[in-house]
């Protein structure tokens, strides 16, 4: 059954209604990098990036938060460590999870791939780690 040929029309009663969104908060127009940055950046207490990838704004977005000095929901900073390779951003957030902070990066497609020994590493040792992946 098509839809396109037929005309839905609403009641007198529901037109002079404006139509509102069913959740509060504000509309906003973004990408899938910017939110994220929201939830990684509010849950994780370290958060390692390399920005070469196509997920560069989730490191520019965290350490701007970081040098304003946004709090988490934990009240706290996280600490934001620019990596100088994607592998090293894994064995970042390794070491922070094997310390027992919550940590996260964000890496894609090839970046990914060369994270996956410290991957296996982590798994080896039951660690809770965070990888967002992000794409153009």
């Amino acid at each position: 059954m098509s839809l396109t040929n037929k005309t839905i029309s609403l009641p007198e009663e529901d037109k002079s209604k404006t139509a509102t969104p069913p959740f509060p908060g504000h509309r906003v127009v973004t990408d899938g990098n910017s939110i994220i940055t929201r939830v990684a950046y509010k849950v994780n207490g370290g958060i390692s990036i390399y920005t070469i990838t196509p997920s560069s704004p989730f490191g520019e977005e965290s350490s701007r938060r970081a040098a304003a000095g946004d709090k988490n929901i934990y009240g706290v900073v996280p600490q934001v460590f620019m990596a100088c390779d994607e592998a090293a951003a894994a064995s970042f957030v390794q070491g922070l999870a094997a310390k027992g902070v919550g940590s996260a990066t964000c890496s894609s497609s090839q970046g990914i791939l060369l994270m996956i020994p410290a991957m296996y590493n982590a798994a080896g040792q039951l660690l809770p780690i965070t990888f967002y992946i992000g794409a153009r």
